[in-house]
């Protein structure tokens, strides 16, 4: 009896163990996590929170990102080819096109309806082509150095490094070229909890990038390297990460740009018809790194900046009446701040 015992205990206890480290076991990310063609995917854009430290990262690490406040949202529509400007393209069959940016100015043109187009395989999830539309003419071509997003399988520790280049002809004016290194590695796993959902689990990657996009003309060529580190959260349930934060680092310390988060629906509280607007106005304009604000305005104030295609390209909060600009790429904005005193929106250029 005594025997029959120990031996259901020693059973219990090993299935406790077992039970345990299949609890505690990383994810694994495939290609079946990716996005297809008819996904319509929302997303948040958060307010800016200085006080969390998105680089924190290790094995069976939970991360808690519950305090995000939501600012705005937005839905990523991923497309068939057929139902983009681009589907008369057979080189781009195959592909699932997702449009990034409404207009992107480049001084003699502007550049519209820009997309990025996907594959997915068994071994990754890679960018290989890319669409834009110049006076009416919808143009695209293939990355000659396909953009490798993620290898599969993903797990903790993965890492990889990719260069990439894709290069498209503009009729009369020369040719718009987007070349780059991403390196890419799996830096921790665990729990995630964001305002979507509480410890779901995740893998966290980290994507380090240097890209330099140039107009190239036949007198001549401009373009400006940007660098920029990515932290992302995928889970096995969602087709978009849980979290990304988009930001710079310099001297091993991340600054946030912008953060958005998978979410659902949530309810804008007040519409811009209802919305006060404040007569506080900012300087210099052009500014550099920071801008000032002529009336006092509270600390902790939520800002957003918009560049010319409607994107968020930072979120910030302010500080001593000012607002720190620093990471912003030259080129023109749209500041949007909500104070006591209403809504502060105004125009400004980053130099």
């Amino acid at each position: 009896m005594n025997l029959s015992i120990k031996r259901i205990t020693n059973l219990l206890l090993f299935f406790a163990i077992a039970t345990s480290g299949i609890l505690k076991a990383q994810i694994t990310i495939t290609n079946n996590n990716m996005p297809v063609a008819g996904d319509t995917l929302r997303h948040s854009i958060a307010v800016a929170d200085g006080s969390l430290d998105f680089s924190l990262t290790g094995a069976d690490y939970n991360w808690d990102f519950s305090s995000l406040k939501f600012a705005s949202q937005d839905i990523f529509y991923y497309k068939a080819l057929s139902a983009t400007p681009y589907s008369f393209y057979p080189k781009l069959a195959g592909t699932v096109g997702l449009k990034t940016a409404d207009s992107v100015p480049l001084g003699i043109t502007t550049l519209e309806q820009l997309y990025t187009f996907y594959k997915t395989s068994a071994s990754s999830y890679t960018a290989t082509a890319t669409g834009f539309i110049v006076s009416g003419f919808p143009l695209a071509s293939l990355y000659t150095d396909p953009d490798i997003i993620y290898n599969f399988p993903m797990k903790f520790n993965n890492s990889h490094t990719d260069h990439y280049s894709v290069k498209t002809s503009i009729p009369t004016i020369g040719s718009f070229k987007q070349e780059g290194d991403r390196n890419t590695t799996v830096e921790g796993w665990g729990k995630i909890s964001t305002p979507y959902g509480a410890n779901i689990p995740c893998l966290k990657i980290k994507a380090v990038k240097v890209e330099i996009d140039s107009l190239i003309t036949s007198f001549f060529s401009f373009g400006i390297p940007v660098s920029t580190v990515t932290y992302t959260w995928l889970s096995a349930g969602e087709k978009i990460p849980l979290l990304e934060v988009t930001g710079t680092e310099f001297g091993g310390t991340f600054t946030p740009g912008v953060m958005r988060y998978r979410d659902s629906s949530r309810i804008q509280l007040m519409g811009i018809r209802d919305l006060k607007l404040s007569s506080n106005s900012i300087y210099p304009n052009p500014a550099k790194d920071k801008l000032f604000f002529k009336e006092t305005i509270s600390n902790g104030t939520s800002c957003l900046i918009y560049d010319v295609t409607g994107r968020v390209v930072l979120s910030g909060v302010i500080s001593d009446n000012t607002l720190n600009i620093e990471t912003l790429a030259p080129g023109t904005y749209q500041l949007f701040c909500l104070s006591t005193s209403g809504a502060i929106i105004r125009s400004f250029i980053k130099e």
